[in-house]
């Protein structure tokens, strides 16, 4: 029976000690694959955001070159991906400046939108029963605010662009 026992404890320890290893490993190998894939997924969403970026800023480049001829927009800033991508994006980046800044940016497009809707509509209904003073001040200002607006974006996307190549690391 002694030879049982001198048998048995060196077996008990050797299997305990194997679980162990064993369990602490297959946890480090599903922690790296997690990292890896989130990292991963993280790039796919910052380029689809990118991308997004990169189509707004031309439509608002568009949207400057058309007030300065004194057209009227005629197309809305293009939200669907941002709006998409973005809450998927901020509950797996790190980087708290780009998230900050791409939230502000796809706010303002969303307000921009609300702008542009509202000159369509004041030039569509009430345009034509204002006097000729008011028209020029209702299209001056609303140019402007229009404006304006443009070129803060186009501030905003250029840090974004910065941001969402990963030049800057986060925060």
């Amino acid at each position: 029976m002694s030879s049982f026992w001198t048998q048995f404890w060196p077996e008990v320890a050797a299997t305990v000690i194997g679980v162990a290893v064993g369990i602490w490993g297959a946890l480090w190998v599903e922690r790296r694959r997690d990292r890896q894939s989130r990292r991963q997924e993280e790039n796919d969403l910052r380029q689809a955001a990118r991308d997004a970026v990169e189509l707004n800023l031309e439509l608002c480049k568009q949207l400057r070159e058309g007030i300065n001829k004194d057209e009227n927009p005629m197309f809305p800033m293009d939200v669907g991906l941002l709006d998409a991508v973005f809450p998927r994006l901020v509950q797996i980046s790190r980087d708290g400046q780009m998230v900050k800044e791409l939230n502000g940016f796809r706010y303002q497009l969303h307000h921009l939108n609300r702008k542009l809707d509202i000159w369509l509509a004041t030039a569509r209904e009430h345009w034509q029963s204002l006097d000729p003073a008011m028209k020029i001040m209702v299209w001056s200002r609303l140019r402007s605010s229009v404006s304006q607006h443009v070129t803060m974006l186009l501030g905003s996307g250029e840090r974004l662009r910065s941001l969402l190549t990963g030049t800057q690391g986060p925060t």
